[in-house]
């Protein structure tokens, strides 16, 4: 640091007044006599090494030609000389030497981010001195000076040094500039410097870098007039300078150059000025809150009195990301725009808070705030003391656990800040793309955890990727980043059911097995029939239960093929594949009955017949009959292996019909025989032609029927009593007292051989006398 500039921070730090004039006065007088010149070549940077003695005589000559070289190269404004004590401190750490091999040099150089280095030797003989010098540029890796010098006597020392600096100064600005004029090592300037009142004493600088320019450090240069002459001030690494202990109300004018890690200087920047003046003071920033990539500034007016007769127009932000800057403005408030009023117990709290919501920032970053207070006609305090501000980290340590039935556990840290107020669960099938939200999840105000813990079941696939993030949200809500992307796979549909037979035979039924899984997922099967192996399959039970591994299927039809397949299926009804197929026969029916007779007109009965049923299981038959064409068949006879029937107590002369089904000892029954119709013999017709002649001889006509026995004669009585009172062979009869003179009323009926008797005839009556 320039003497001067030290000068003013030591006697300003006396704080008294008639000093601090004495000090402006020398600094002014400096700025006046050692001018800078605004066209000074790009600087560069590099060390001097120990220059080396090649024998006894020249002992301790090899330091003072590095001292004198060094201090003149020093004084050079294009040349920026490392201290031996920076240099050596450095080759200590870094277990390098002072060699002025070549290799050493290069390595060395480049380990310091230097444009050249100096090395050297001495020798002596007699009051013969003489030295030589060596520069090489370590970016070209290139000796670009290899002098040799000689001094007759220490006298002749100085000289010497003095042409050997001019020679060195004309190289190391002749390759800079060859480099800067192709093209291949352009270094600009700051840009953007404006320069303002910080108080009555002070004036702050800010600058950029322009593009592509990566400045390793800045030196300030000041004037108390436009066209100069400019003193050094001041060399920073920061993008800005608080010049202190200035002439109140006084204007002064600033230029700023960068230069490299290689020192390489750039060329100045435009001249800025800006006059000291009272201004407000500062205001004491109170608080800072967090919240949803913003952070809330609180802050309060100065409670004491400020030289600045003004009125306050109002404030402005300057945020930073690092606490020793460099800030840039953010907001500039208005008084008439400023937030709420909020009151407080506090000394401060007799004054106004004000605030102020820095948005659009970082998730889970921290903010350096200053502000200022500006008065009516522009002038700027200095900056208040920096406050930390952070701003809600985005969710964290989110973990997704899958392997599950259309399932995926996700778990993540709960967020500490009290502005949160709950979650926003994402969710895609591609890690980049796609994201939608599927759940709110509020914070509870209550339950004390560490981690938040959610399960989607949400319309998730089988044996498929998820990707999940999650966001934070406040009262507002507003959003924070989303969190890491995490994936988990859900399990795929359950394992095929193994090992299903079915056996055939059975009796209006199958019987199915299969091998019982044992997973946890399992919850249990489903079957399913056809009727054809390659058909349709529809489905016919589900089974809950890990342990099922048989069923049977009832209700079949005889002598049929169903073919089976069966899955298993898990918690939310997935079902595995469908296993192969397996078939099975129901047990036949037996044949319906065949041969069937029945022996015709016989009294009051019939005779039935037929063929064994083929099969040997036959245990009965079952006998129907019906005496009506309109009625339905009645069950009379259930025979065991007997095929011979006889159904009496019939009527006469009346059609019966049969039909015969079989029984197996599976009770499976046959389809009825063909239906016969059998009838039985009919009863004599009633005579016809009765007559009683004068003789009173009762004559008739003979019957048809070939086996007619004999006939019988009724008289009929009072109340229509009839009463057998004779019998006859022939067609006529002479009865006793059929002569007596009574009126008399006669009947006959005929009677075959098998004593059926007929309808009594027409009635007749005997003459009267």
């Amino acid at each position: 640091m320039p003497a001067v500039y030290t000068a003013g921070i030591f006697y300003g730090g006396l704080q008294m007044s008639r000093i601090r004039s004495i000090v402006l006065l020398a600094l002014f007088l400096l700025l006046v006599f050692i001018p800078v010149s605004a066209n000074a070549a790009p600087g560069v940077r590099i060390c001097v090494f120990n220059f080396s003695t090649l024998n006894i005589e020249s002992a301790g000559y090899g330091t003072t030609v590095t001292n004198m070289l060094a201090n003149e190269l020093a004084s050079t404004t294009s040349i920026e000389i490392i201290e031996r004590k920076e240099l050596e401190g450095f080759l200590e750490l870094n277990d390098l030497q002072q060699d002025s091999d070549f290799r050493n040099v290069i390595n060395v150089g480049n380990r310091l981010g230097l444009f050249a280095i100096v090395t050297g030797s001495v020798a002596k003989k007699g009051s013969i001195i003489t030295i030589k010098c060596s520069v090489v540029q370590i970016d070209r890796k290139k000796m670009i000076l290899n002098a040799r010098l000689k001094s007759i006597g220490q006298r002749g020392m100085a000289s010497e040094i003095n042409k050997l600096t001019v020679l060195i100064t004309k190289v190391l600005t002749g390759s800079l500039n060859q480099l800067v004029d192709s093209g291949k090592q352009g270094f600009k300037g700051p840009v953007k410097i404006s320069a303002r009142s910080s108080g009555k004493s002070r004036i702050y600088l800010k600058w950029e870098n322009p593009a592509d320019t990566d400045a390793a450090g800045y030196k300030i240069f000041r004037s108390a007039s436009k066209t100069g002459p400019f003193a050094r001030i001041a060399q920073v690494h920061k993008a800005e300078y608080l010049d202190e202990y200035l002439e109140t109300r006084t204007a002064y004018y600033y230029k700023i150059r960068a230069y490299d890690s290689k020192g390489r200087q750039s060329g100045f920047s435009e001249i800025v000025s800006a006059e000291t003046a009272p201004t407000p003071n500062p205001p004491i920033i109170l608080s800072t809150d967090p919240h949803v990539r913003s952070v809330e500034i609180i802050w309060a007016p100065s409670p004491a009195m400020s030289q600045n007769t003004n009125r306050l127009k109002g404030y402005k932000i300057y945020r930073a990301r690092v606490e020793e800057g460099p800030y840039n403005q953010v907001a500039t408030i208005h008084l008439k725009d400023t937030g709420r009023v909020k009151q407080s117990t506090t000394t401060l709290g007799k004054l106004l808070k004000l605030s102020f919501v820095n948005k659009d920032l970082t998730d889970g970053e921290d903010y350096y705030y200053k502000i200022t207070a500006y008065d009516t006609k522009d002038l700027e305090s200095d900056f208040s003391t920096p406050v930390k501000g952070s701003t809600i980290p985005v969710v964290r340590d989110v973990a997704a656990t899958g392997d599950m039935i259309r399932e995926i556990e996700l778990v993540f840290r709960e967020a500490e800040s009290p502005y949160i107020k709950g979650y926003y669960v994402y969710r895609s099938s591609d890690r980049t793309t796609g994201f939608d939200k599927i759940k709110k999840i509020n914070k509870s105000s209550t339950k004390k955890t560490k981690q938040v813990n959610f399960t989607d079941d949400k319309e998730l696939g089988d044996k498929t990727t998820y990707y999940y993030h999650i966001t934070a949200f406040d009262d507002k809500d507003v959003e924070t980043s989303p969190s890491e992307t995490v994936f988990a796979i859900t399990r795929g549909k359950p394992p095929v059911v193994g090992g299903l037979q079915a056996k055939p035979a059975m009796v209006k039924k199958v019987e199915l097995t299969w091998q019982a899984n044992e997973e946890d997922e399992i919850k249990g099967y489903k079957l399913y029939r056809s009727v054809d192996i390659s058909g349709t399959y529809s489905s016919i039970k589900a089974m809950s239960g890990l342990g099922k591994n048989r069923f049977v299927d009832t209700r079949l039809d005889d002598n049929t093929s169903y073919c089976y397949r069966i899955t298993s299926y898990n918690k939310v009804d997935v079902e595995s594949v469908m296993s192969d197929a397996v078939c099975a026969a129901t047990k036949p029916r037996p044949v319906k009955p065949e041969g069937l007779e029945g022996v015709e007109l016989q009294v009051k009965m019939v005779t039935l017949k037929w063929a064994p049923n083929p099969e040997k299981d036959i245990v009965l038959y079952h006998v129907y009959s019906s005496s009506d064409y309109g009625k339905r068949f009645s069950a009379i006879a259930k025979l065991k292996q007997i095929t011979g029937y006889v159904d009496n107590k019939l009527k006469d002369g009346q059609e019966y019909r049969y039909k015969i089904m079989a029984e197996d000892k599976d009770g499976l029954q046959s389809d009825h025989s063909e239906i016969i119709t059998v009838m039985t013999k009919s009863v004599p017709k009633s005579p016809e032609g009765l007559t009683i002649n004068s003789e009173g001889v009762l004559i008739w006509t003979p019957n048809n029927e070939a086996d007619i026995d004999h006939y019988i004669i009724y008289e009929k009585a009072l109340f229509g009593i009839t009463k057998e009172v004779s019998t006859a062979q022939a067609t006529m009869v002479s009865l006793p007292d059929m002569a007596t003179g009574k009126k008399k009323t006669y009947l006959i009926t005929a009677v075959d051989k098998d004593g059926l008797e007929s309808e009594p005839s027409q009635p007749v009556e005997t003459p009267t006398q």
